[in-house]
């Protein structure tokens, strides 16, 4: 009897797939007129679980389209990412073609592993799995279905509520074991329909968000991040039960502190004298904290450059100041890590900060998980005036932060068990600032002149960079 219902569920399925083709076609495309794709199905799952070994997380992605276009080849070229956290499981990507009125099914069996090269970084040990999706035509489907495990319960599961598409489903589902607890927050979900349900099933919670018809987001140049406007969830794990102990991960700034302090609280634990005497030359005749500060952080600026090699834990935890020094190049985190050592030698306090860039929208009461910041950078506290020292910014003044921080909230380790949240300023329009002038004449028939350019504060670094690289 079982085998049977199944046949049976499996008929009608297959069935519901593979027939109607011309239908569908004639149904989207009036639907749809201007559309090059549309999106039928897209569900996003996460499966939490409390396993032998503690907490065991599973994302699963399930994309199915419909292709208005003839054109549709444009869109065969698929990759999915995984890294140090992630590792893929399973994947199962196909296309319907249309064939008469019904489909025939073609799947995909080359799947090919590459290491993937992120803009800004040297080397990471992100990968990606690349496949194509054969014979996209109009009128075809594709579906593409892989679930990954993710490798640390501080991570964070999201999904968005749109695409540069049409979408006419999408569902999110966060399945949980019992003595698992998690939060959610909604961004720029007013303007969205979305049913929310809570379910128990054989002593499992499951959070489900549905929403229909949801029109494409408009894609406008120099528009800032999709995270600033785009309708989307974030799902973090607050604690789970294992073995009788309840397990904090996180539930504000401070589990978040705690976890970034694990990180970093075994750097710099050994002196080195090489270091220790190329501070005592860079601080020699410096009339205050101020002026010492300011010395190392042009040599780290001059001296260090920078080379992201973000393999494993390298992406969190910063290396030793003294091998950086030797090497003469670092990441964010390890400028970070020599400019508060060097201070340390110099007798000034210096901190190690974490920060996002200005693409990352969240402040950390919003979001205390590993998804509000992307960099690290070191922060002089002199008095009331906070000064942000990132050395990343090759041709930025002492005492002015980078572009990409201005206006981000910073979290500052004060000590082990203490941090600090500050805001950084905005820099003045006043202090950049673009002049141009030109003068010109004709002299006997020729057009004959000068200019003259003036650029000061983030122009005059822009131009320097652009100008160094030439």
């Amino acid at each position: 009897m079982k085998f049977t219902i199944l046949a049976f569920l499996g008929l009608v399925f297959s069935s519901s797939i593979f027939a109607q083709s011309s239908e569908d076609l004639e149904h989207y495309s009036a639907l749809y007129p201007d559309a090059q794709l549309v999106g039928i199905k897209h569900i996003d799952e996460t499966d939490i679980k409390i396993g032998k070994e503690g907490i065991e997380v599973l994302e699963r992605s399930y994309v199915e389209d419909f292709y208005l276009s003839s054109n549709s080849s444009l869109f065969a070229d698929k990759s999915i990412s995984y890294g140090f956290w992630t590792e893929i499981k399973s994947i199962d990507a196909y296309t319907m073609v249309p064939n008469g009125d019904k489909y025939k099914k073609k799947k995909v069996d080359d799947f090919k592993v590459k290491d993937e090269f992120t803009s800004g970084i040297f080397y990471d040990d992100r990968k990606s799995t690349n496949f194509y999706l054969p014979s996209l035509q109009k009128g075809a489907k594709s579906v593409v279905d892989y679930t990954r495990a993710v490798g640390s319960p501080y991570l964070t599961s999201s999904a968005y509520f749109g695409s540069f598409y049409p979408v006419e489903y999408m569902e999110f589902v966060v399945r949980c074991d019992e003595g698992v607890k998690i939060t959610w927050k909604e961004f720029h979900m007013e303007n969205v329909k979305v049913d929310f349900t809570t379910t128990v099933e054989k002593g499992r919670t499951i959070y489900k968000w549905t929403c229909s018809n949801i029109p494409r987001i408009i894609d406008e140049q120099f528009a800032p991040n999709l995270a600033y406007y785009a309708p989307h969830i974030i799902v973090y794990i607050n604690s789970y039960e294992f073995k009788g102990e309840n397990k904090l991960v996180l539930n504000d700034v401070g589990d978040l502190y705690r976890w970034y302090i694990s990180m970093v609280k075994d750097v710099n634990k050994e002196d080195n004298e090489n270091l220790r005497q190329l501070t005592d030359s860079l601080t020699l005749g410096a009339k205050s904290d101020r002026e010492k500060v300011e010395a190392i952080f042009y040599w780290t600026q001059d001296n260090i450059k920078y080379v992201a090699v973000e393999a494993g834990l390298g992406g969190l935890i910063p290396r030793e100041a003294a091998y950086v020094c030797e090497k003469r190049y670092g990441d964010c985190k390890d400028m970070a890590s020599i400019i508060t050592e060097m201070c340390k030698y110099a007798g000034v306090e210096t901190h190690m900060t974490w920060i996002g860039s200005r693409d990352i929208p969240y402040t950390y009461e919003e979001m205390p998980a590993p998804v509000v910041d992307n960099h690290m950078i070191a922060t002089y506290i002199d008095g009331d005036d906070i000064i942000f020292l990132d050395a990343t910014g090759k041709r930025h003044p002492f005492g002015t932060p980078t572009a990409f921080i201005q206006g981000k909230q910073a979290l500052i380790r004060i000590s082990d068990d203490d941090y600090r949240l500050a805001k950084v300023p905005p820099v003045a329009a006043a202090n950049n600032q673009r002049h141009e002038s030109i003068t010109m004449r004709i002299d006997d028939g020729t057009v004959m002149g000068q200019s003259k350019t003036i650029l000061s504060g983030y122009y005059r670094g822009l131009y320097l960079d652009y100008y160094h690289y030439t």
